[in-house]
């Protein structure tokens, strides 16, 4: 499951079957995502998806402190990158 690269299940410590879902900083991962969006268009779609579940993810439990809401902010392509989508750069 994808969702344990990006959301912690740590324990409770109270109960075996109970634990906390805590977001995992996920930098490089999210900028080799963008990196494939911005430069690989057989691999665009999937990678612009990819990120777009780790944002839900992020409204849902949060973003690591040291993580960024954009994953290159350097690359100096808006974020989300929808004119790259579209097919406008």
């Amino acid at each position: 499951m994808l969702e344990h690269l990006f959301v912690e299940h740590r324990p409770s410590g109270d109960a075996d079957n109970r634990y906390y879902l805590v977001p995992r900083s996920s930098n490089e991962v999210r900028q080799k995502l963008f990196e494939f969006v911005l430069n690989d268009p057989s691999r665009r779609r999937v990678a612009f998806a990819m990120l777009g579940q780790i944002a839900a993810w992020r409204l849902e439990y949060g973003r690591p402190t040291a993580e960024p809401r954009h994953p290159m902010f350097r690359s100096g392509v808006a974020w989300p990158p929808l004119e790259v989508m579209n097919g406008n750069v």
